[in-house]
């Protein structure tokens, strides 16, 4: 073989009483070449049938007729079955070889298995669907010369190398090597607020062991605002053990102006984050998180607030759902969560919040399930959250900030289907 070029093997067939067949491809070709009986094979002699910057695989012998090789190509542009004529003396005499395309699918074919008769399985994928089809393993289609080796290229050989293994320990540190895994930027003009921008991405090592997300965005209204209204948020997690841990540090600065507890202010809050969370079995863990930082709130000229908050949020979590792309249809999932955020400057609690929200997938057929979900949120205290259950993910019919509150519990059944 050529030295320098990789080669690689990929598939052997034995056909009923005849040679052995592989399938092979090099760089930058690719080609499926037939070891034609036990003497070529024990002298290491392999010859090709086809080439050309084609995708040949999965080669398949044909019973009833010995001398057929049916198998995947993409020489036609999409994946389909071709079907290559052998004679019986093909590499000796090195005939004119037959090639004609056997399926002409727009979704392509996968896979092709002759049977005992004289018909084939053909693996396809239609109707986003992959579909078994028995066909005829008729002959009669149109022949095309394109990719077939030449004789001259079917009768020469080249030698398979024999190397003599050497058995060797070696350990090598694994080096960290990120990559990035999306980067995401927007920019809006709102006729109130003037210009907004942002940009958010994330970097991770080959692993992804090791994860890094960066936040960046700018709220204000002029010029003189931009260091006032910077956000910034950086985010690192490390998933390299049972125990997976993540830390961070934020500063956000924004106008709020629909709050229905505290009005109009402007809140500035810089601090530090912490979480961990330890898995107790494949669809059970425990989570743990905690953040430290500083606010102070604005409410222009009527008001100055400062604080210095710590709040810590302990959850159990129970996933066993199966998903599919059009969301989850089978198992349940469960997540009870309880916090409190406590004051230091006031030596107060501030508020305290808990979360029970458990979701139940039925899958009544293939395309239909029933989902049952009980959502319950408690949050009281004196820096009282919203909560919002309207939209899409929420209470169906209602826009996302329709409906809120502070204490809230919702019901819903649905039937989904795709």
């Amino acid at each position: 073989m050529q030295e320098g070029v990789p080669d690689h093997h990929l598939r052997l067939g034995i056909p009923p009483g005849g040679p052995p067949l592989g399938q092979t491809f090099r760089k930058p070709q690719r080609r499926m070449p037939v070891v034609p009986d036990a003497s070529f094979l024990a002298d290491n002699q392999i010859h090709m049938v086809t080439s050309g910057p084609y995708q040949d695989q999965r080669p398949r012998w044909s019973s009833h007729d010995p001398a057929a090789i049916h198998f995947v190509s993409d020489r036609s542009g999409t994946p389909n079955i071709w079907r290559l004529t052998l004679p019986s003396d093909t590499l000796v005499n090195t005939p004119p070889l037959t090639l004609s395309p056997f399926t002409n699918l727009h979704t392509g074919a996968v896979d092709v298995l002759p049977l005992t008769g004289d018909s084939l399985i053909i693996t396809i994928f239609q109707e986003y669907s992959f579909q078994l089809h028995i066909t005829p393993a008729n002959t009669d289609h149109s022949r095309y010369q394109n990719g077939v080796t030449s004789p001259a290229a079917a009768a020469k050989s080249w030698p398979l190398p024999r190397y003599k293994g050497k058995t060797a320990v070696e350990s090598r540190p694994y080096r960290l090597k990120y990559s990035l895994d999306f980067a995401q930027t927007a920019v809006a003009q709102d006729p109130i607020f003037g210009w907004l921008g942002g940009a958010q991405l994330g970097v991770s090592d080959m692993l992804g062991d090791r994860y890094y997300h960066f936040l960046l965005a700018n709220t204000a209204q002029t010029s003189g605002e931009f260091l006032s209204y910077f956000n910034f948020a950086i985010t690192a997690a490390n998933l390299t053990r049972r125990v997976n841990h993540a830390w961070g540090i934020f500063r956000f600065a924004n106008d709020y102006y629909y709050d229905p507890y505290q009005g109009v202010y402007f809140e500035k809050s810089l601090g530090i984050r912490a979480a961990m969370n330890y898995p107790l079995n494949v669809f059970r863990r425990v989570e743990l998180s905690g953040s430290l930082w500083q606010s102070r709130k604005s409410f222009y000229g009527i008001k100055e607030e400062k604080a210095l908050l710590l709040s810590n949020y302990l959850s159990f979590v129970h996933d066993n759902s199966l998903w599919q792309p059009t969301g989850p249809v089978d198992g349940w999932r469960l997540r009870i969560t309880g916090g409190l955020t406590f004051d230091f400057a006031r030596s107060q609690i501030h508020n305290y919040s808990a979360l029970f929200d458990n979701r139940v997938y039925l899958r009544l057929t293939r395309s239909l399930t029933f989902a049952q979900r009980t959502m319950l949120w408690y949050n009281t205290g004196t820096d009282i959250r919203r909560f919002y259950i309207g939209g899409s993910w929420g209470l169906r019919g209602y826009r996302i900030t329709e409906v809120f509150g502070r204490k809230y519990i919702m019901l819903n059944q649905e039937l989904r289907f795709p």
